[in-house]
């Protein structure tokens, strides 16, 4: 059973923060020594490219799956998961003799990327309320850091030891990082009740991702009209368009994706993967143009002297990370992601004019770190306060994965310039003035689209600030019909507190189960919102061991009325319902005293028609249908030139 300790916020951070930047260094810590690592193993450069492929096929693979399991069964038990992964990968590559093993362990390790968005989804549990800005902006500054400490620590490593240590050190920090979490992170054990994995839905996601990202990865390599690269893309394009309807239909999808298309999480990751680009760029071209001879329009610097010019950047993203706290905690996210976006364009126009010298180059990449630091800050604030505390580190999976494809996309395009822009000094092509000034204007416009997404932005989204701490209590409960029986209909649950804030929300599964999480023990106002019925309100006070709160609807919403011949009620009348272009939706007959009753459809227009038990005569009335019981009479009329449209009441 595991220890009940104290949760200490500022260790909390400190070695998630330290968890975040180690996995992120293993990301990026062979790209220097690539080269040699596939002469030593034997291998030419283009099979030594899937030693870092392997690792970004796995994290995209990894993190949905991780994280999802993450929000079922504990984050803790998740996040040692993940450090075992980085540890096993790296001992497999360290001592591995040859380079399919030496693949493999990457590929093993590349699963520990999902550290990072399990780490923020438990900072925002644990953090105090209203003070979640600084430890998320940390956190999500903690990419960006490894990735730029990797190159310069990478290449000074490989300089005085063999690169096998590049993995050893890795093993080393893999365990130290088990220990800490172990000891610091508090144990959780999960938010969600009777949960269930989706393995098919994994299974096929898994199998997207990996095709699409080869496409993008290895397209200018195989080319983009091979027959490798054209069935990848095809196999991607089939399997997604069968996986969407599964994981609308499946009771608990591996990807809720009808959360996904929230007005602030679709915009919010779409931002992400603009905003990656522009942030990639600067980590791909920065080295480049150090290192490109002076003649050919570089600084003629060597790889090491590439990877100190990231430095500064690096350390101005640790220095704005307290800023950024407390301005996410000021104004919130939205004008944080626009003003990290604008100030990426701008760096990157500056870099368009001014790249000649040294100062220039590390003043643009600062700069160019900056606006990545600000925007990357306020991208788990705005996915987190939109989505239910069930299923933050899942949406910060998914978050992180659209980072990744946003990454994966600029080596793409950077490869792709660097090749058609190459100049040469007659023994080594390297990406020529105009391959760097393309580059540059697709960050900066990539940038300037992310901050439009930001700008669009609904205002004033629910933080849910309140929602942090160690007192959070999860409640779960069924939503029913009236006789107690499962509900079939979509069904949302919203919690608030007395004072009407919004502490958490949740939407049912195909069963009518729900799952949602409160600050602490108190009173709260639990609102249930099925389609076709009548919302339903319940006060509850709930404890800190609290029980299952099930709520059964009580009032569906329908169509009624009656219908009648002369002012008598007509029995067994047949009533049909269908949309004003003609599409059948529902039938029934009346009863004995000539009343109807149709279950409410879709918003619309409707015409109900009623035809006489002999089939003697018939009436219709168009209907409006809208979010509210509709009742529409039906009365035989006298002749023709007396029926006019009737009566339809709204109730």
């Amino acid at each position: 059973m595991a220890r009940s300790r104290p949760a200490r916020p500022g260790l909390i951070l400190g070695v998630l923060a330290s968890g975040g930047t180690v996995v992120a260094l293993q990301f990026t810590l062979v790209v220097p020594p690539l080269a040699q690592i596939g002469h030593d193993l034997g291998v030419g450069a283009d099979d030594a490219s899937w030693i870092v492929t392997a690792t970004l096929l796995s994290s995209a693979v990894g993190t949905p799956i991780v994280t999802r399991l993450a929000d079922l069964h504990g984050k803790r038990r998740l996040l040692l998961v993940t450090l075992l992964c980085l540890f096993l990968g790296s001992l497999i590559a360290a001592v591995g003799a040859t380079f399919p093993l030496v693949v493999l362990g990457r590929a093993i390790s590349g699963v520990a990327i999902a550290l990072m968005p399990i780490g923020i989804s438990i900072l925002r549990d644990q953090s105090a309320s209203g003070r979640i800005g600084g430890a998320v902006a940390l956190m999500s500054a903690t990419m960006a850091i490894g990735n730029s400490l990797a190159l310069p620590l990478s290449g000074l490593i490989v300089e005085y030891l063999d690169w096998r240590m590049l993995f050893w050190i890795m093993c080393g920090l893999g365990v130290a990082m088990s220990a800490a979490v172990w000891w610091v992170v508090p144990a959780d054990r999960g938010y969600a009740t009777d949960a269930r994995f989706d393995v098919l839905g994994a299974v096929v996601l898994s199998v997207v991702l990996v095709a699409a990202l080869l496409v993008i990865s290895k397209g200018s390599t195989w080319g983009w009209t091979s027959p490798l690269t054209i069935a990848c893309g095809i196999l991607a394009l089939v399997l997604f368009a069968l996986w969407v309807p599964w994981e609308l239909r499946v009771s608990q999808p591996m990807v809720d994706l009808r959360t996904a298309v929230i007005r602030p999480v679709l915009l919010t990751n779409t931002a992400t993967f603009f905003v990656a680009i522009a942030m990639f760029t600067n980590m791909l071209m920065t080295t480049q143009v150090v290192q490109v001879p002076v003649e050919l329009g570089g600084l003629g610097g060597t790889p090491l002297q590439g990877g100190l010019a990231m430095v500064p950047s690096t350390v101005a993203m640790i220095a704005v990370a307290p800023l950024s706290g407390r301005l996410l905690d000021r104004f919130g996210g939205r004008p944080m992601l626009f003003g990290g976006a604008a100030l990426l364009v701008a760096a990157y126009l500056l870099r368009l004019f001014w790249h000649d010298s040294a100062v220039a180059v590390v003043v643009g990449a600062t700069i160019v770190g900056l606006g990545s630091a600000l925007a990357f800050s306020a991208t788990p604030v705005l996915i987190m306060s939109a989505v239910p505390l069930t299923q933050t580190a899942s949406a910060n999976g998914i978050n992180a994965l659209v980072r990744s494809f946003g990454t994966a996309t600029c080596s793409g395009l950077a490869a792709l310039f660097s090749v058609t822009f190459a100049v040469s000094d007659g023994r080594d092509s390297y990406p020529g003035p105009i391959a760097f000034d393309a580059v540059f204007l697709v960050a900066a416009g990539t940038a300037a689209v992310a901050a439009a997404i930001a700008f669009a932005l609904p205002r004033g989204v629910p933080r849910q600030d309140d929602a942090g701490g160690a007192g959070l209590v999860p409640v779960h409960g069924c939503i029913r019909s009236l006789d107690h029986a499962r509900l079939d209909r979509p069904a949302v649950v919203h919690v608030l507190t007395p004072d009407g804030q919004s502490a958490d929300w949740a939407r049912a599964d195909n069963d009518g189960r729900y799952s949602v999480v409160v600050p602490g023990p108190g009173r709260y106002v639990l609102v249930a919102n099925a389609s076709g019925w009548s919302p339903r309100t319940v006060v509850v006070d709930i404890a800190a061991d609290q029980q299952p709160v099930d709520i059964d609807m009580l009032v569906p919403l329908s169509i009624t009325g009656a219908v009648s011949d002369a002012g008598e009620p007509v029995s067994g009348a047949r009533v049909v319902l269908y949309g004003a272009g003609g599409v059948f939706t529902d039938a029934t007959d009346t009863g004995d005293d000539g009343t109807y009753e149709l279950p409410l459809p879709p918003m619309g227009n409707y015409v109900v028609t009623t035809i006489s038990p002999g089939g003697d005569w018939a009436e219709s009335r168009k209907l409006a249908v809208g979010l509210r019981r509709e009742r529409v009479d039906l009365a035989r009329a006298g002749d023709r030139e007396e029926r006019g449209e009737g009566t339809c009441v709204s109730d």
